[in-house]
């Protein structure tokens, strides 16, 4: 630890301050001190008068207001809090307890875990880590498992059993065994299925009838005789502008030569921030000018000059780009396997829109529904300012954001929206029409 109070775990800068002032919140506790013991956050409470706490009640309560990184691993119950003869807190008697702490819970066996499923655990595990076998007990985060690490480990671990471990659940408990016994437990505790009640209207699955329906225009209101139509007519000013941006369409192939940095800033500044001084302006509304949805990248390792590949944030209002996990690939398992996995495999870069809800609940009851309109409305900008620098989009649905949550430091507030893939045009590619304004070109954006 250092003298002020800031700490690195498991790669990330931490402020214990931060998580005392949220752990003192609680109505229940009086004092409270945070301590990094053996690579784990630890947190010590003194109750309330008349308050009965338990550990899990304080995890909880941290969980819902902190990111899962900042949660500690252990809560841990006390009289009063140790102080040294110059009256500062007695970090080291803490640390004592702690210790002491570990060694009764050592004492307690888990339940035991089916030997086959540990054996898959252990396989994965082994795999993630690097090395050749991991003791069923072996704390994985002072083995070098690192953020990226456990999502890793999570993924495999959904593909091979069908479960996805808590992240939350997994730096409070990161041993093989722990793994094995909450999967048995999510194993027995699953309800039986029942099957869903059939739409009024059946889901069209063969290509040819879907083709069909589409053709017919439903989403077209037919007049009739008795209705008076005026006919209107299109100007010069008109067809001009159906022409300039007639590049507007899904792209689904890329060029892979790499992006010029210079083309990538000037496409992500219809985003940006218009107006330095009073109310911020965008290029697009937001209710309340709240601006609450976020805009996240991942690019991909030489897909654009002068770019590492990694994860980040844009920030509009300084039209900067904030690297914030570097060096990382997305698993293309996180898309439909298809449809957009062929696409994310030539796309160069990835866009994930992201509202912060603590931005705007506070102004509106239906808060996420002004969300998604304003991803809409972002959605479009980029996809018309797209091509004037050689850039293509293809919206996607179906994304598992939750698999790559993590690599995005993001907050319980944080609520992923939509995602699109993007890349350079390549003068390969057959060119767009201006019938690509037809809104049938779009992917579905669900709601």
């Amino acid at each position: 630890g250092r003298v002020d109070g800031q700490v690195k775990v498991q790669g990330y800068r931490i402020e214990l301050g931060e998580v005392e002032a949220v752990l003192a919140a609680h109505p229940g506790v009086q004092k409270c001190v945070v301590l990094v013991v053996t690579g784990q956050l630890v947190a010590y409470w003194v109750s309330k008068a008349g308050h009965e706490l338990s550990a899990q009640e304080l995890r909880s309560w941290l969980a819902e207001r902190l990111p899962a990184y900042l949660v500690p691993g252990r809560c841990v119950a006390i009289e009063s809090v140790p102080l040294s003869a110059n009256g500062k807190v007695d970090r080291s008697a803490l640390s004592a307890l702690s210790a002491k702490e570990e060694a009764a819970v050592a004492q307690v066996p888990l339940p035991a875990a089916d030997s086959a499923v540990v054996a898959v655990l252990a396989g994965i595990v082994s795999e993630v880590v690097g090395v050749e076998s991991v003791e069923v007990e072996a704390n994985l985060l002072e083995l070098g498992v690192n953020s990226v690490g456990v999502i890793r480990i999570a993924n495999r671990v959904e593909q091979e059993l069908g479960y996805r471990p808590p992240i939350e659940a997994f730096y409070r408990h990161p041993t093989i065994g722990a793994l094995a016994v909450a999967y048995e437990e999510h194993r027995s505790s699953e309800p039986v299925e029942v099957e869903a009640p059939k739409l009024s209207t059946e889901l069209l699955r063969e290509p040819e009838e879907r083709e069909a329906f589409k053709k017919r225009r439903h989403g077209l209101r037919a007049g009739t005789p008795a209705q008076k139509q005026i006919q209107l007519a299109i100007s010069e000013a008109g067809k001009t502008f159906r022409q300039a941006h007639g590049r507007r369409r899904s792209y689904r192939q890329f060029a892979q030569a790499p992006i010029a940095l210079e083309s990538f800033s000037n496409f992500l500044s219809c985003l940006g921030q218009t107006q330095d001084s009073g109310d911020p302006q965008y290029l697009y509304p937001s209710a309340g000018s709240a601006y609450p949805v976020q805009t996240y990248l991942h690019i991909k390792a030489g897909r654009i000059a002068g770019l590492e590949p990694g994860t980040y944030y844009y920030h509009p209002a300084e039209h900067r780009l904030v690297l914030l996990t570097a060096d990382v690939e997305l698993e293309p398992e996180i898309h439909d396997p298809f449809v957009n996995r062929p696409i994310f495999a030539e796309a160069a870069f990835s866009i994930f829109l992201v509202a912060q809800l603590a931005a705007i609940a506070p102004l509106y009851e239906n808060a996420r529904d002004f969300c998604l309109l304003e991803a809409g409305y972002m959605s479009q900008l980029l996809m018309m300012a797209a091509p004037g620098f050689e850039l293509g989009l293809c919206p996607v649905g179906g994304l598992d954001f939750e698999k790559i949550r993590l690599l995005f430091d993001l907050e319980n507030h944080h609520v992923y929206l939509h995602g699109l893939l993007g890349g350079l045009i390549g003068s390969q590619l057959p060119p767009a029409s201006a019938e690509s304004l037809n809104p049938e070109d779009w992917e579905v954006l669900e709601l």
